[in-house]
């Protein structure tokens, strides 16, 4: 097999610019390395030099090699933005692969975390006991030779980017090869073209939350200050400090002997305890706490006039993450979302597949168990969590259904708990484990009661019992079924939740994929996603088409997700909007074209 490794380099990424100015590519096939200047991509010589190498690449059936290849590819799209319907072809046909991202498998499939020291410096010392030199060389200083022809170079600028390229290819051949490694690199290219676009600000929606909150900090910073819990410390360089000791205090006080303490006897004072305390002072720390937090992460980039997230294509789970800040879980706080507003001529579209993962729960289970009453279910069009909430009163699904449509409180009651249940019980949690999870949803069970709804869940869907019975027998070991991707021996309930979290993962990444590509070479272009949310894509569509935009990309989405769950029936739901909403809903004409929400 063929191999051809590269390097770019290029000026320093800046804000707003995450594909900064080609300054050389640098490659290896072999014993033969190279340097091709690319100057800022200035003369039209580089343009024809580029071209004849990605078709002489092309036409070899070479493997492409790199370290973070989705950076270097984005460089090369914005350089020569004509080549990147060769650059999605190349990744379409599984020829481009990355060592950072064989390095990820790697340590999933040994059953270790896949983040830390994937630096291309980390990999050599750890794969060829080679240190590379990333401090005392040109690493950050190339776009000193941005127009400097390569005649003219020093010769360790020179050598520094052809070792780059050499040690690519050495650590490669070093590595175990995944079988799951080019769909994740097409992946994490898709990701980092949506970080490449970004999403930008509305500065009067970020002036109007940074004022609430910082009033809401200062309101609740006076009342700490009176009760004795933010105190100043410092003489000649003062600084406020919460007293630990102050809370413990008003804790005990609160709670008496209830009070919940450490193994080694200290009062806890973290904020799931703060939160059900009815005292005014310690109410007024959870306030405190929330606001100093949302300044100092959402509001510090929301300053920014654009964000550029930066997503992770692959934790162990098989889905991604996100940081700077986190697109995929944003804070809840009213307003933020609507901080995010579409470029002029744009309107927002969000499309997201609905209850995606029980849907990849009921696929696994009819694939590892040949059964399924939850895709019995899906196909035949009921809502899963008013079956549940049906079997929880004892009543049939038609009754509930009716119930729902009166309005009545139970029954709603009913399904809200359900919908928890669901989410919550396929990865194998006790009782008392889902009584905490449900907090999060609001709802305040007893363990005794999260034991009876376990067994109600169970009767509803009868494969879970031999599904948690085969993760057991398997050991925590887990062989994704349709991506081959290994996860090691990982703990009971992660590996129950592996097999639909990871499937669900798999397809909404190769829909991003799909969604991105049509967008910048295909039957979406025009439209530019701009955020990735797990199971959801917000993208900017033109306003004038902005239906058509919309219910194409869910289409797309739809029939890829089917390629990773054939036998269950995949539905998306899909909203135009101003601004980024929670609250945003699907509406349509009498003529089911989609209508913009909140006009």
């Amino acid at each position: 097999m063929l191999l051809f490794a590269f390097d770019t380099e290029t000026e320093l990424i800046v804000p707003g610019v995450l594909a900064p100015k080609l300054v050389c590519l640098s490659w290896a096939v072999g014993d033969n390395q190279g340097v091709m200047y690319g100057g800022g991509v200035v003369h039209h010589s580089n343009l024809e030099g580029f071209d004849e190498l990605l078709s002489t690449i092309e036409n070899s059936g070479a493997t492409i090699i790199g370290h973070n290849t989705s950076y270097d590819f984005g460089v090369l799209a914005a350089a020569f933005p004509q080549s990147l319907q060769r650059i999605f072809a190349l990744y379409e046909s599984g020829r481009v692969t990355d060592t950072k991202i064989r390095e990820q498998l790697t340590r999933i499939a040994e059953g270790s975390a896949p983040q830390g020291k994937l630096t291309l410096k980390d990999l050599a010392e750890k794969y060829l006991d080679v240190t590379l030199d990333k401090v005392d060389t040109w690493r950050m200083r190339y776009g000193e030779l941005l127009h400097v022809p390569l005649c003219d170079w020093p010769v360790d600028a020179i050598e520094y980017s052809r070792l780059d390229a050499e040690t690519t290819l050495r650590v490669y051949q070093a590595q175990q090869s995944h079988a799951d490694e080019y769909r994740q690199a097409r992946n994490d290219f898709a990701l980092h073209l949506i970080s490449c676009r970004g999403i930008i600000t509305d500065p009067e929606n970020v002036a109007a939350l940074r004022a609430e909150i910082l009033a809401e900090k200062a309101e609740a910073e006076a009342a700490l200050r009176e009760a004795g819990i933010l105190v100043t410390v410092g003489k000649s360089k003062p600084k406020s400090k919460i007293s630990n000791k102050r809370v413990q205090e008003l804790v005990s006080l609160a709670l008496g002997a209830y009070a919940p303490t450490t193994d080694k006897g200290a009062i806890q004072i973290g904020a799931e305890v703060l939160k059900d305390i009815d005292h005014p002072a310690l109410a007024a720390l959870v306030r405190y706490k929330a606001a100093e937090k949302l300044e100092s992460t959402w509001l510090e980039h929301l300053s920014k006039p654009i964000v550029q997230a930066r997503y992770n294509v692959l934790v162990a789970t098989g889905r991604t993450s996100c940081s700077s800040p986190n697109m995929q879980n944003p804070h809840r706080r009213e307003g933020l979302r609507e901080c995010f507003a579409p470029r002029e001529g744009f309107v927002f579209a969000a499309i997201d597949y609905s209850t995606l993962e029980l849907c990849t729960l009921a696929q696994a289970c009819l694939v590892k168990l040949g059964k399924s009453r939850m895709a019995d279910a899906i196909n035949a069009g009921k809502d899963l969590h008013l079956d549940l909430a049906a079997q929880i009163k004892g009543i049939s699904y038609e009754a509930a259904q009716a119930l729902l449509l009166a309005g009545d409180k139970e029954i709603k009651e009913a399904r809200q708990i359900a919908k928890c249940g669901n989410f919550g019980l396929p990865g194998g949690m006790s009782a008392s484990t889902f009584s905490k999870f449900a907090k999060g949803y609001g709802l305040d069970l007893t363990p005794q009661f999260c034991d009876q709804l376990k067994g109600h869940w169970l009767t509803a869907w009868p494969e879970m019992r031999d599904y948690f019975k085969l993760v057991d027998h398997e050991g925590g070991e887990v062989h994704q079924i349709y991506s081959e991707r290994m996860r090691g021996v990982t703990p009971f309930c992660a590996a129950c939740n592996s097999y639909f979290q990871g499937r669900a993962a798999d397809g909404a990444k190769n829909a991003v994929f799909d969604v991105v590509r049509a967008c910048y070479v295909g039957s979406l272009q025009g439209a530019f996603p701009v955020a990735f949310i797990h199971d959801e894509i917000l993208a900017e569509v033109p306003e004038d088409k902005a239906g058509w935009y919309a219910d194409e990309m869910a289409r797309i989405m739809r029939e890829t997700m089917r390629g990773w769950c054939p036998d269950v029936e995949i539905k998306t739901d899909t909203a135009l909007m101003l601004r980024w909403s929670k609250g945003a809903e699907s509406i349509r004409d009498e003529k089911n074209n989609l209508q913009i929400w909140g006009i």
